[in-house]
């Protein structure tokens, strides 16, 4: 079985962290080495949060069981989430995305503060997560209003 670099690091992280060959630093060493394996094919280095500690340990576990999809979106968000904080630092690159409390506070938007959370949570927007906070875009909610299907009973 091939594996792409993000399930690769993952993998490798989960395998190291098992093996923890040193007697202090096991995790800062891996997720160097994670990080370097993602910035070898172009990646940012991915943070992992201190407040996603008790998700992180949990995912950990769940992969040891052989279960390595929460792991792998663990790993996926935080990278996400990291190239974000990348594309958001470059200058001139304002791309409009706010907290959605704010957002639905200044614009006419057709929902509520909680549905676009849901909508943001569920993929069905662009958005992404910083700290506690979602943030999207005008742009992003009424692309969604624009194209979603109806389904009604008849």
């Amino acid at each position: 079985m091939q594996l792409n670099e993000i399930e690769l690091a993952t993998i490798f992280h989960l395998k190291f962290v098992w093996i923890h060959p040193f007697f202090d630093g096991n995790g800062r060493t891996v997720r160097l080495v994670m990080n370097l394996i993602l910035m070898k094919v172009g990646f940012t280095p991915t943070i992992i949060l201190s407040t996603d500690r008790k998700k992180y340990y949990t995912a950990l576990n769940a992969a040891n069981t052989g279960n390595y999809y929460k792991l792998t979106l663990l790993t996926v968000q935080a990278l996400e989430r990291t190239m974000n904080i990348y594309i958001g630092s470059l200058p001139d690159n304002d791309l409009g995305f706010m907290e959605i409390s704010d957002l639905v506070q200044e614009e006419n938007l057709p929902y509520g503060h909680e549905y676009i959370s849901l909508l943001d949570r569920q993929g069905k927007i662009d958005a992404y997560k910083e700290g506690r906070n979602w943030l999207t875009t005008k742009s992003a909610v009424l692309e969604y209003v624009q194209n979603r299907e109806r389904k009604r009973a008849l």
